[in-house]
């Protein structure tokens, strides 16, 4: 059950900071990126527990990858902020560019639906004309 509440909100978290980090025009790209190098993740795991189950028995997988996950914790502490702008690690123009980009954005987009009338979209809302 621990398991799932931990994971259950990796994938909403993950869309947040996508949402703030990376710039309209780019998301497509860096959420593709990001839910493929999931599956690689997985894809290496998968093959790595055989070997270290046998060069070091079962609890060194829990171990090796509890590690991993603890040092990607800690780098991510020390490297990234919840958003550009409280963001230690990148440089002015980066950080001017991420927020030219969202203002940049258009506030109103219409998007076909299945039944023949558009959604409008507001900001995180979407509201059915």
């Amino acid at each position: 059950a621990l398991l799932g509440i931990g994971e259950g909100v990796a994938m909403p978290a993950m869309n947040q900071m996508v949402s703030v980090w990376v710039p309209p025009c780019e998301r497509s790209r860096s959420l593709s990126l990001i839910y493929s190098g999931m599956y690689a993740g997985s894809v290496f795991g998968l093959l790595a527990c055989p070997y270290l189950i046998q060069a070091f028995g079962w609890p060194s997988v829990f171990f090796s990858f509890g590690a991993l996950g603890f040092a990607w914790w800690a780098l991510w502490l020390i490297g990234i902020g919840s958003s550009p702008e409280t963001c230690a690690g990148i440089s002015n123009d980066e950080r001017e560019y991420i927020a030219r980009s969202r203002l940049d954005q258009t506030q109103y987009s219409i998007v076909p639906s299945s039944a023949g009338r558009g959604v409008r979209e507001e900001s995180s809302f979407a509201k059915v004309d």
